[in-house]
């Protein structure tokens, strides 16, 4: 038995509750990233696993608010082996997709880091240490640039700019997170048309408009249509939540909540449906360092940040980065993402007819494996 099922075993019961826990984690991230009118992906996995390292060297205050941005009413034990299963679960081989997720640590040289925090992040989240030189900052930008750049298969390219360190710098947390998967049921090139996509009242453009008639995964709760579209391998799918109203996706936003998006995914049928859906590339970069802040983290990035389990030295955030992209074609999809953290000293379905899936107006998606949300997003 691998280590990740010996670990799912002592899950137990708390892994459907972390589930939930982290898509209302992952929804509240996308209410503070996107805006109307604008489409965006981003990897709440990935921030949560570079959030989860800062949480092994954080203490008091600043560790609980760590927690509760991402595991709110969970113990300490059920986050981090949360995510630790998580990590084995995307790491573990599949021939039939890509997907893999990396950490490394990147410290000072003269930073003396506590052997109990360099412990846990091999441990816990088979993460890399390696020393840099932040006072050669464009160097040391490069060199993390590069390594997240082969990490997402050169998806994800210049993450760090150099502004970003300097001589206060003592760390930067980075991870990265890549997935290429086919789809159990393809897309046929010939049949994607150029059609008309609703973006808001009086505003459309034209989109590369797929069409596949087959069986999918479908639910429909009155207010919206949801489809599970499969990808080849094990238990990895694209989720759309296509509200029923043309623009009706920032109400549905106000609404929708982690124990909605477990429900769908428990209550999907696995049915014939008529699909249409664009295909559609995206690439977004964020400063999260406010997000973060708004969603109850702000000791972590104040002079009063208390990071004692990770070295003797007053630190703190000084500032957090994500770039994220996706790609959705007739083939399956590409996505990639990765997070930096920057840590400074302190200053009901009728079967027949099959149902009709359009998605020509705003829809929420997202990348699912094992009810883990790797990938959300809007698109308009």
């Amino acid at each position: 038995m691998n280590d990740t099922k010996i670990l799912n075993l002592h899950l137990g019961n708390s892994l459907a509750k972390m589930n939930i826990v982290a898509a209302k984690y992952s929804l509240n991230l996308l209410r503070q990233i996107g805006k109307p009118e604008e489409s965006v992906v981003a990897s709440p996995f990935s921030i949560a696993e570079a959030f989860g390292v800062v949480h092994l060297g954080a203490a008091g205050v600043t560790k609980s608010q760590i927690q509760n941005v991402f595991a709110q009413g969970c113990s300490e034990d059920e986050f981090i082996n949360y995510l630790t299963y998580q990590l084995g679960s995307v790491n573990a081989a599949n021939a039939e997709y890509s997907l893999s997720t990396a950490n490394r640590v990147y410290y000072a040289e003269d930073l003396q880091l506590k052997d109990s925090f360099v412990s846990n992040v091999k441990s816990k989240f088979d993460g890399q240490l390696e020393p840099a030189d932040f006072n050669a900052a464009s160097a040391t930008a490069q060199k993390i640039n590069g390594w997240v750049e082969e990490q997402t298969k050169s998806k994800i390219k210049n993450l760090v700019d150099p502004s970003m360190l300097g001589r206060l710098t003592r760390l930067m947390i980075v991870n990265a997170i890549y997935f290429k998967g086919a789809w159990v049921v393809p897309f046929d090139k010939h049949s994607t048309q150029k059609q008309k996509f609703y973006i808001a009242e009086g505003k459309d453009k034209m989109v590369d408009m797929m069409y596949h008639k087959g069986k999918y995964d479908y639910y429909d709760d009155g207010e919206a249509q949801i489809l599970g579209m499969s990808y080849k391998g094990e238990n990895i799918k694209m989720l759309i939540v296509l509200p029923k109203e043309r623009y009706g996706l920032e109400a549905l936003l106000e609404t929708i909540d982690g124990d909605k998006l477990m429900f769908y995914l428990a209550h999907m049928r696995h049915i014939k449906v008529e699909v249409s859906l664009p295909k559609f590339k995206m690439e977004k970069k964020f400063d999260l360092t406010g997000v973060m802040s708004s969603l109850g983290m702000s000791q972590a990035f104040s002079d009063s940040a208390n990071f004692t389990e990770m070295c003797s030295e007053s630190v703190k955030i000084s500032q957090v980065v994500h770039k994220a992209f996706v790609e959705v074609d007739e083939k399956g999809t590409e996505a990639a993402a990765a997070t930096g953290v920057g840590i400074m000293l302190t200053s009901l379905v009728i079967e027949t007819p099959p149902p009709s899936f359009v998605a020509d107006h705003p829809f929420l998606f997202a990348i699912v494996k094992d009810n883990n949300l790797l990938f959300i997003g809007q698109h308009y």
